[in-house]
């Protein structure tokens, strides 16, 4: 089953979410600790990607294993990917806060 695993900041440092889990995630106090748990919880299921979120709830990174690599789009879109960027991290984190 393809997992995504989330890391992204809290106010004690930095927490480990998996997608749809409804328990809270483990607290890590730097992002490099955190970010080397959720590489090992998606390596343990075969597949799945990782996504770190910045401070402000940007999407900084995301990265895949076992899955294949996400092809960007020949077609350019004209809201900008700073704003389509913006707009997807603010669903994720809804969706993060509400589960």
């Amino acid at each position: 089953m393809n997992k995504t695993v989330h890391v992204v900041p809290s106010g004690r440092g930095w927490t480990v979410r998996r997608q749809g889990s409804s328990k809270a995630g483990a607290v890590f106090a730097t992002q490099k600790d955190a970010l080397a748990e959720a590489r090992a919880i998606v390596k343990r299921s075969a597949s799945g990607q990782v996504v770190i979120h910045g401070r402000g709830g940007r999407l900084i990174a995301a990265g895949v294993h076992g899955l294949p690599k996400i092809q960007k789009s020949p077609v350019k879109s004209s809201l900008g990917s700073k704003n389509i960027q913006r707009a997807v991290s603010r669903i994720v984190l809804d969706r993060l806060a509400s589960a």
